[in-house]
C-alpha cells in the first residue's frame, strides 16, 4: 500500500538522511511515533525551513539535525566537503561516525537553524564541533 511507504521508511532505522521536500511529504499526513530516531535534513535551506522541519520532527518524538553544505561536487564525491550541522548535540554525537562517511561533520550550534545561518553567511568554522 503506497501510503504506508513513508511510514515504513521512517520507522525502519534510527537515522534518516533526507531533504526538506521529502521531510514535508513524508510527515504531512503521518502520525508515527519516531521516538529514539534522528532525522537529518541533508540540504541547504533557510533558517526558517530548518526551524519548521525541526518542530514537526520533534512533535513526532524524534531528534532533528539540519545540515548545510558549502562545497563543490568534487569535494562531495571525495568525502572532503565539510558538512555543517545544527541541532541536538546528543544526536550529533551518537551518529557522528555515520555522518563522517559523508564528509567532515561540524556541529555549529544546538539550534536546528545554526547550519543554515553559517551556510548563508558563507563561512565554514574552524574545528570539528
Amino acid at each position: 500500500m503506497p501510503s504506508r511507504l513513508p511510514h515504513r521508511a521512517l520507522t525502519s532505522s534510527d537515522l534518516e538522511v533526507t531533504d526538506h521536500a521529502a521531510v514535508r511529504e513524508c510527515l504531512a499526513g503521518l502520525d508515527p511515533d519516531l521516538s529514539g530516531r534522528t532525522i537529518v535534513g541533508m540540504f541547504t535551506g533557510t533558517a526558517d525551513e530548518a526551524k519548521l522541519t525541526a518542530r514537526r520532527v520533534e512533535e513526532l518524538g524524534a531528534r532533528y539535525l539540519d545540515a548545510g553544505l558549502q562545497a563543490s561536487p568534487e569535494m562531495v564525491e571525495t568525502g572532503t566537503a565539510p558538512i555543517l550541522y545544527g541541532g541536538a548535540r546528543e544526536a550529533f554525537a551518537r551518529h557522528r561516525a555515520t555522518l563522517e562517511l559523508l564528509g567532515p561533520p561540524r556541529l555549529v550550534g544546538e539550534r536546528p537553524e545554526a547550519a543554515a545561518v553559517w551556510t548563508a553567511a558563507g563561512h565554514v568554522p574552524a574545528g570539528s564541533g
